[in-house]
């Protein structure tokens, strides 16, 4: 009987060991299997921040590559700010008869672009932008330029003369003659601001019987021009408008709008075919 007993105890203690055992790895188990599950959350959430954290730092570069350039460019462009000007002048009178460019003996300033890092179409020379013997500027950078140009009528002449862009757009021009003999002389002047496109040709033209006086020593005759500011692009009125404007034969135009001023119809008609005569 105690034998008996004493075996069924064991068989209890047994069983209740296997029992507790089995919870004891089913827990293991368990817990094991969260650790794991924890484990893979934290590498995804480290795998996310590792990629933000890359993304982040390309555009941090990207952002500060970008504000580098464009504090380059801001410097390029106060740079090139009134870096191009040219003052040219004659030492001899003009009697050609007209109907040609101008040219001139030399230049008192001749200033080109120094540096064309970040100007669009930005170009440099050592030599200047205004060849004086040919009397063309070419435009260096696009942008808002200043021109003048002053000239003295010889005696018995007449000043007809136009700053030309690219050989046919008139830019500004100069109309000086009394329409009896033209005699003496008189200083006759113009100026501009006008955008203009890299590689455009700047020149002054004389039409029929212009003459012009000058002498070593006096620079009677004088064309100037600056760049004021740089642009990235001309605006799209400005090319429509210069694009519709080209050189003429005759300066009546310049006479015949004096009509909008209240004169009458007749004395404009007189008026533009007096001009006409020149």
């Amino acid at each position: 009987m105690l034998k008996k007993e004493k075996e069924n105890m064991a068989e209890d203690l047994f069983r209740e060991t296997s029992q507790v055992r089995d919870i004891i790895e089913k827990d293991q188990r368990a817990r094991t299997e969260e650790r794991l599950c924890k484990d893979k959350e934290v590498q995804a959430i480290q795998y996310e921040l590792t990629k933000r954290n890359d993304a982040l730092e390309k555009e941090t570069a990207s952002i500060r590559e970008s504000v580098v350039n464009k504090l380059q460019k801001a410097v390029s462009l106060s740079e090139s700010m009134l870096s191009v000007y040219f003052n040219a002048v004659r030492d001899d009178p003009y009697l050609g008869g007209g109907e040609e460019y101008l040219t001139f003996s030399r230049c008192t300033v001749n200033s080109c672009l120094n540096n064309t890092s970040g100007l669009p179409g930005g170009r440099s020379t050592e030599n200047g932008c205004m060849d004086a013997k040919s009397g063309v500027f070419e435009v260096p950078i696009t942008g808002v330029y200043f021109f003048a140009l002053h000239v003295c009528t010889h005696d018995l002449k007449k000043a007809l003369v136009s700053i030309r862009k690219n050989g046919k757009t008139e830019l500004a021009s100069l109309y000086d003659q009394n329409h009896t003999d033209n005699h003496k002389n008189s200083m006759a002047s113009n100026s501009i601001i006008v955008e203009l496109a890299a590689g455009d040709r700047v020149q002054v033209y004389m039409y029929t019987f212009t003459g012009l006086h000058d002498k070593l020593g006096n620079s009677l005759t004088q064309f100037m021009g600056c760049l004021l500011r740089p642009l990235e692009q001309l605006s799209p009125n400005t090319a429509l408008s210069q694009n519709n404007v080209e050189g003429s034969s005759s300066l009546s135009h310049l006479v015949v709008p004096g009509n909008d001023l209240g004169v009458s119809s007749s004395r404009v008609q007189r008026i533009a075919a007096s001009s006409e005569r020149f």
